[in-house]
């Protein structure tokens, strides 16, 4: 599918940021590590694998990148075209408006169950169609109560 180089330098960063999605929904993110071809970030949302993103880099601008895995609030991504040694050095020494130590309190250690945020897709259908059979025995049940007082009178 997507080839990685796992191999490349990563640095330490944790910095402040924001991602767009495909639908063009700002995230705040905090990037963990980036290297050359890449990024670690902690989001809120789950991304999907896939996914296309846009992850604003401090002191230098908007860079398209695809998410390469995820694993609950963490997720690895790949810069659509790797950044330059110039702009990754500008990205480490700007400032960002805020503290990422702080963005959403401490962060959650890599061992510790992440809380879910947003329901799967599965979950959204298992919802829609127990809400839609519960509408249906609802208002065949009225429909049945309603027709039998009708019958009573005629």
């Amino acid at each position: 599918m997507w080839q990685t180089d796992r191999s490349a330098v990563r640095t330490q960063v944790d910095k402040a940021s924001t991602i767009r999605t495909g639908d063009g929904v700002p995230l705040d993110v905090v990037i963990e590590n980036l290297s050359h071809s890449g990024f670690k970030i902690e989001c809120l949302a789950n991304l999907a694998v896939g996914e296309e993103i846009a992850l604003g880099l401090a002191g230098v601008g908007v860079r398209a990148a695809i998410v390469l895995w995820s694993n609950g609030s963490t997720a690895g991504c790949r810069f659509n075209d790797p950044i330059s040694q110039a702009e990754m050095e500008a990205t480490i020494a700007a400032s960002t408006v805020i503290d990422a130590s702080n963005v959403w309190g401490p962060l959650p250690s890599e061992n510790a169950a992440v809380p879910q945020r947003r329901y799967s897709t599965r979950r959204k259908l298992a919802l829609v169609l127990a809400a839609t059979l519960a509408a249906w025995v609802f208002w065949s049940a009225v429909a049945i109560a309603f027709w039998q007082i009708v019958r009573a009178f005629i």
